[in-house]
């Protein structure tokens, strides 16, 4: 996953919930440039799950992207 932000100082990731914090990063880059690649296993069906970037410091109000991901069985 890759990612770019304005008038924020980095991002927060969460799976499936959007309080569910899995870690956070810079304003900018890839979860594989970190070697930290972000989790797909799954045992629902679908295959599938949703990915919430979440803004974190900076100026105004935190912004969050979500981003759902369907796997092939």
């Amino acid at each position: 996953m890759t990612w770019s932000v304005a008038n924020a100082t980095g991002i927060t990731i969460s799976i499936d919930t959007p309080g569910g914090l899995y870690d956070s990063y810079g304003p900018s880059g890839a979860t594989d440039q970190q070697n930290d690649k972000v989790p797909f296993a799954c045992s629902k069906t679908p295959l599938e799950h949703t990915y919430y970037f979440t803004t974190t410091g900076g100026t105004g109000p935190a912004t969050t992207r979500t981003v759902t991901v369907t796997g092939t069985p």
